[in-house]
């Protein structure tokens, strides 16, 4: 048998390198466990699945047929970001002030948001997100902009992606750090490397050619550009400049650094974010403000450059071979066990049958 890598769309990328680089199986299915002996879960949505039965991965795990790298039901956790950032301070972890209006009505949440920027708990300007970080996000610069959550939800159409939480907006030097368990793996810092006009353009651009081909074809093309770009632009301008975000589609990038000039105190903070999550692996967002180290997400199917997989690989293989020997220690232990109770049985039966005999002989 052999291991199974579990991710979804999200996640077919790095998945199926990291798969092809341990000889493991891959897929988006539900995994068959009496076929795999190491599962890992790489941002899989086992939840959607049918066949997922969290139960039963349990008891193989108890058993010892199975071991698990990032549990999925943890993997699914980790997705709902508003429900990680809450978990994580819980735990004692520091993470971005932040406002959840998740489930109250449009005035009670602007009430809560404006008197947790007058208690200092969320700081101006601040960003709203869907908990899920689905759809773009809506920043705001003033308490008025605040005000404005109220119509923010309800002009959008009953499916439409909500925002659930707003949260404090970093300017400190952010970090991703690519953790194993208690190990640091790698880290990336993020840097602006790229003209953010021109990004900013680019990825315009790009976006507007995906929405001409889905076009309606009864609309004036010129009308309909112009209207295409407006939208863009206002919805742009509602989630801020890109400086102050640091968005990748602006010109901002994660880049390797070394890990000596990383400060221990993000190290930490990465490691104790990924264990409060019951998660094993993974890439943590810790953003360095004012000698404070700040959790600000986890991913659990990062993206990775060959160096990275390189240390993903060489990790799981040391744990995976780690576990192997243990097992086979144990089986040894077990089989000499048996094979002393057995000596031992043989040894009693032919005392017996021998005071047997001499019972018969006297």
């Amino acid at each position: 048998m052999g291991g199974y890598i579990w991710y979804s769309t999200g996640s077919d990328v790095s998945g199926p390198k990291l798969a092809k680089a341990l000889s493991f199986t891959h897929g988006k299915k539900t995994p068959k466990l009496g076929e795999v002996d190491v599962l890992i879960g790489w941002g899989c949505k086992a939840e959607t699945r049918e066949k997922y039965d969290p139960e039963k991965i349990k008891s193989s795990v108890a058993t010892g047929e199975l071991r698990v790298i990032n549990y999925p039901s943890a993997v699914s956790n980790a997705r709902n970001k508003l429900g990680l950032l809450s978990k994580l301070r819980e735990a004692g972890l520091v993470v971005p002030g932040m406002v959840d209006i998740k489930g109250v009505t449009a005035n009670e949440g602007v009430t809560a948001l404006l008197n947790a920027v007058d208690a200092g708990a969320l700081a101006l300007p601040c960003v709203g997100f869907n908990e899920m970080h689905k759809g773009k996000p809506v920043f705001c610069w003033t308490k008025e902009d605040l005000e404005q959550v109220s119509n923010i939800n309800k002009s959008r159409k009953k499916d439409a992606v909500k925002i659930h939480y707003f949260r404090s907006l970093l300017q400190g030097t952010e970090y991703r750090v690519h953790v194993f368990r208690d190990e640091a793996l790698c880290a990336e810092t993020k840097v602006l490397s790229k003209d953010p006009v021109e990004a900013t353009a680019k990825n315009l651009f790009s976006h507007l050619t995906k929405r001409a081909k889905k076009a309606e074809k009864n609309l004036n093309a010129t009308e309909q550009e112009l209207r295409w770009v407006v939208d863009e632009l206002a919805s742009d301008l509602m989630r801020g400049p890109s400086h102050l975000q640091k968005s990748v589609q602006h010109g901002w990038e994660l880049k390797p650094c070394d890990m000596g000039t990383v400060p221990a105190s993000i190290i930490s903070a990465a490691i104790n974010a990924l264990d409060a999550a019951g998660l094993d692996m993974g890439a943590v967002s810790v953003v360095h403000e004012e000698n404070s180290a700040i959790v600000t997400n986890i991913i659990s199917a990062p993206g990775l450059d060959d160096a990275q997989l390189e240390f993903y690989m060489e990790a799981i293989k040391d744990f995976a071979g780690s576990k192997n020997a243990e097992k086979k220690e144990k089986e040894a232990e077990k089989e000499a066990v048996n094979k002393a109770s057995k000596e031992i049985i043989a040894k009693l039966t032919r005392k017996v049958r021998l005071g047997r005999l001499s019972q018969e002989k006297a």
